[in-house]
């Protein structure tokens, strides 16, 4: 059983009072320094805190005073994952589920580690001995969707996540990891078509946009994709490649460009400036340099991608600029919805 202190400060740490749950469990941690509630209680707060390498040391410290425990090693496991050392957090957890195989989530950890690692086949192998305590569970489910398709084995990635689907309909996460799936599949196209329909049905309805404020200032629509040839955000920002109002900014993030692809590359004088960003939807929602009214992305295949992006402005009405210079671009390929 957990001490009252031990829930006083988890209950600060949960209630926005981290600081205070913080400097609690240091001192607590100085007055009983071989106290393994006191060590654990510190090194998740330092956690929560992002202080990942101080929160290992001293779960660490925590295994080493009391072994036993799986649930110390499962702790450990779950800090060396958020600080990317992987390689570590695969032991920690294989250690915990030796001593107790019962615990959910450090199989759902030990398959992530095995996906993180490029070992589908045991990320494969954990994700169905932790089904086999928690069947269809919609994460662990995502986890061996994902490690079948590394494999190639794409038909029964989505074969997993619709048997899941069917008793967590609600879980638009995996939903979407299915639709992703089918899309790069052999699946009938009115098939792919009508599951992209139905998920749309699913999803709450949008709020309508925020009037414009009449202030003078530019119409400013950002495009986020990994690429405007073949992902389906090409689809939506055509029309306002090819007809953007008058003095409108049209903003693309893209990870890339090809010099001789005309959807991507744009003539120079239509070109405001470059910029290479590590986090490509801070720069869109907080620059104001590159904000944008209206965004057009789809975070299902975009969340993802948030390192080595380009933001380019590829085109800006102006009479050294004009949009009708991209009449020529070609639509590209995407399912009309």
């Amino acid at each position: 059983m957990p001490s009252d202190f031990w829930l006083r400060t988890m209950h600060d740490a949960e209630n926005g009072r981290l600081s205070q749950a913080l400097a609690a469990a240091r001192m607590r941690q100085r007055m009983k320094p071989r106290d393994a509630e006191a060590c654990k209680l510190l090194g998740l707060m330092l956690q929560r805190s992002g202080e990942l390498e101080q929160a290992i040391h001293f779960l660490s410290l925590v295994t080493r005073l009391d072994p036993e425990s799986a649930m110390h090693h499962h702790h450990l496991a779950v800090a060396q994952m958020q600080a990317s050392r992987a390689r570590e957090a695969l032991a920690s957890w294989e250690r915990a589920l030796h001593m107790d195989a019962s615990i959910e989530d450090a199989w759902l950890g030990l398959c992530a580690a095995h996906l993180t690692l490029d070992d589908a086949v045991a990320a494969v192998e954990a994700a169905r001995r932790g089904l086999e305590l928690v069947p269809h569970w919609p994460a662990l489910t995502g986890n061996l969707s994902n490690a079948l398709c590394r494999l190639g084995r794409t038909d029964e990635a989505i074969a997993a996540c619709e048997r899941a689907l069917e008793l967590h309909p609600a879980e638009h996460a995996l939903r979407s990891n299915e639709l992703f799936m089918l899309s790069g599949s052999s699946a009938d196209p009115e098939r792919v078509l009508q599951a992209h329909r139905d998920f749309g049905l699913r999803l709450p309805a949008p709020k309508p946009p925020a009037p414009l404020a009449a202030d003078g200032r530019p119409l400013r629509v950002g495009v986020l994709s990994s690429d405007l040839r073949s992902h389906s955000v090409g689809y939506f920002a055509a029309p306002w490649i090819e007809h953007a109002p008058p003095d409108a900014h049209l903003i693309a993030f893209v990870a890339g460009t090809h010099a001789t692809d005309p959807l991507t590359v744009v003539p120079g004088e239509a070109v405001l400036s470059f910029r290479e960003t590590p986090l490509i939807a801070s720069v869109t929602v907080f620059d104001d340099r590159f904000s944008s009214t209206l965004l057009i992305e789809n975070a299902a295949s975009t969340a993802a991608l948030s390192a080595g992006f380009t933001a380019v402005v590829i085109a800006r009405s102006s009479p050294s600029a004009s949009v009708a210079s991209l009449d020529a671009i070609e639509k590209p390929f995407a399912v009309p919805l």
